[in-house]
This record gives C-alpha cells, structure tokens and sequence, in this order.
C-alpha cells in the first residue's frame, strides 16, 4: 500500500470550501426568507400597522442574522485560506533543502492531519506544523505566546502529539525508533526564541531549512529508513 499523495493545504483548502458552504447556505436561507416576507407585504394592509411593524422587524432580524454569520464564516474561510498558503510556502521553502529528502504533506493521523513529515538521508524525521499568524512569537513558563497572548490551542502540544504518533507508527511498521525533531513553523511572524521548547523548535521560514540543516540524529537507523523508504516500504 503506497502513500496517499497529498498537496500542501490540501485539508486547509477543503475547510475553506465547507466553510464557503455553509456561508452560501446561510445567505441563501436569508434570501429566502427576506422574499417571503416581501411577498406577505401585499396582505397587511387589512391586518393593521402592527402587523406591519412585526414583519419589518422580522426582516432586520433575518438580514441582521444572515450578515453575522456571513461575516463569521467569512473571517474562518480566510483563516483557513491564509493557512493553505502558508502551507504551500513552506513546501517552497523546504524545495530548497540539499542533500536526498522527501516530503509528505497533509498525512491522516486519525485525530487531525500533520503538516509536513520530512524524511532527509542527511539529517533525520522532521514533523512541521506551519503557522500563518502575524505579530511576535515569544515563549514564557514553557507557554507559546502570539502577541503577548495565548495562541487560540495548544501548538506546543499539538506537534508533540503528531511526533508521539508518527514515532509509534514507524515503530509498528519498521521496528525501528528514530528520533523525531517536532517544529512550528511561522510564514508571517517573528519569532524570538530559538530555544527549543519542550524539545519543540520554533522558527520563522526564513531559518526553516538552516535549523533542518543544523540536525544530525541517528545517522545508522535514519539510513535504515531511508533504504526502507526507497524500497517502496510505507513508514507510517
């Protein structure tokens, strides 16, 4: 069974086209409803000014409504667009990494999808979660920090758990236990510690492939795992 061949921001495009969905659904609700109400307009003449005044509030509710959540979904669908193109800059980037590598994007772990998964001869497993957000990464108590502020989850504990998961399943599918360097990558922020975090390296993408190109672990399993890889066996 071969590894299923995904583009970067692949999952982050599929969002931003459900979102776009419903966003469509929801004006067209309100459309609908907003037509309704003009074609009960001809029957209130004979039901008084109250009944009048009651569809016309009806109507700013609908049009209230429909804008609100349209906006919403409007700033998630951006968000998520913002994130697929982030994710096809660091694809970019990491194009310009020496040496025999390979990358897989948008690989399933059964709770979410992981980034990037690079495996290099030269210098080892990566898993990179890339991050799209503006402003300053700083880090205090062990906490990731966007502008003084927490990040909306946990990115500490995310890429750590995809680096938990990808370890065991190389484990079941190899035997082998190689170390795995966790990074989050930021496309459009600056980042301030360079410190790993938890073991966790934080970069922007400009010092994305020098980091890569700073590690060396387990020269003799990486080896054993890049001959499995070019003999077509699936790692994980």
């Amino acid at each position: 069974m071969g590894y299923r061949q995904n583009r970067p921001g692949d999952s982050a495009r599929k969002i931003a086209e459900g979102i776009y969905l419903k966003r469509a659904g929801v004006t067209l609700l309100g459309m609908l409803g907003l037509l309704l109400c003009l074609k009960l307009l001809p029957m209130l003449p004979g039901a008084g000014i109250s009944a009048l005044v009651v569809l016309i509030i009806v109507m700013k509710v609908i049009a209230g409504t429909v804008e609100s959540k349209a906006k919403t979904y409007r700033r998630e669908e951006r968000k998520a667009e913002r994130g697929a193109r982030a994710e096809e800059a660091i694809d970019d980037v990491l194009g310009t990494l020496q040496g025999q590598h390979r990358v897989f994007h948008d690989v399933d772990t059964g709770h979410g999808d992981i980034d990037h998964i690079l495996l290099s001869k030269e210098h080892g497993v990566f898993v990179i979660e890339t991050k799209s957000h503006f402003g300053e990464v700083t880090v205090r108590n062990g906490a990731l920090l966007i502008n003084g502020q927490p990040s909306e989850k946990d990115f500490i504990a995310q890429v750590l758990r995809n680096t938990m998961w990808l370890k065991k399943r190389i484990r079941e599918t190899t035997g082998l236990d190689p170390w795995i360097q966790p990074v989050i990558v930021f496309t459009r922020a600056f980042v301030r510690e360079w410190k790993p975090v938890r073991g966790v390296l934080l970069r922007n993408q400009k010092h994305l492939v020098e980091a890569i190109e700073k590690t060396r672990t387990n020269p003799g399993i990486i080896s054993r795992l890049w001959s499995l890889h070019e003999q077509g066996h699936q790692l994980w």
